[in-house]
């Protein structure tokens, strides 16, 4: 039984929903507007209904009252399934979007490792081909140098030795000017007394 003394327990009554945003104004949830117009129709069927004579409400009252709360409870709650069916829908889509771009993440990522150890094989192979050819021509290098070395020392060794020889030649040499210079003074000697000779001779003659 409903009494006429809990109406005021009716109007004081609200509903305090959770937001789900919608598509249709339909699916939307039942707002606290909505919950006041239901609450004055009861409030209006109850006072048209009270008898002069007695507080207790006819079973037409009741009844009438009852199958509108229901009808109107009924409503809600199908609005309420139906966005939360919605929303359910929204959840679905957006994981199907959330797993496909996780799939095309590790794809890509997938790609990605394998471009670079491709890069980095290529890579590595180049810097081993580099590192060789900078081995033979740094050997090359060297035997050059080796080369240049032994060659600079043997220069040197033969222009030492020519000017050794160039030295002892000029030695030689001056020993025979030497030589010369003193059997030419010897011959000019003797010819002068060679001319001193023949002139006593010759005086001797006359």
């Amino acid at each position: 039984m409903i009494y006429g003394d809990d109406v005021d327990d009716f109007v004081g009554f609200t509903y305090s929903l959770f937001n789900i945003m919608t598509k249709s104004a339909d699916e939307a949830p039942v707002t606290r507007g909505q919950l006041k117009a239901i609450h004055e129709k009861l409030d209006s069927l109850l006072h048209a209904s009270k008898a002069p004579s007695t507080d207790d409400y006819s079973k037409e009252t009741v009844k009438s009252l009852l199958e509108t709360l229901t009808k109107e409870h009924s409503a809600n709650l199908e609005k309420m399934n139906m966005a939360v069916d919605a929303s359910a829908t929204i959840c679905n889509n957006s994981n199907e979007k959330f797993d496909k771009l996780i799939t095309d993440a590790r794809v890509f990522m997938k790609i990605l490792q394998s471009s670079f150890e491709h890069n980095t094989t290529k890579a590595n192979e180049v810097i081993s081909s580099l590192g060789s050819y900078l081995k033979t021509e740094k050997a090359k290098l060297q035997e050059v140098r080796t080369g240049l070395t032994i060659d600079h020392a043997q220069f040197n060794s033969s222009i030492s030795l020519q000017i050794s020889k160039l030295q002892d030649n000029l030695a030689m040499e001056r020993k025979i000017m030497d030589a010369l210079a003193i059997k030419t003074e010897k011959v000019k000697v003797l010819t002068v007394k060679l001319e001193n000779a023949e002139k006593q001779v010759n005086d001797l003659l006359s």
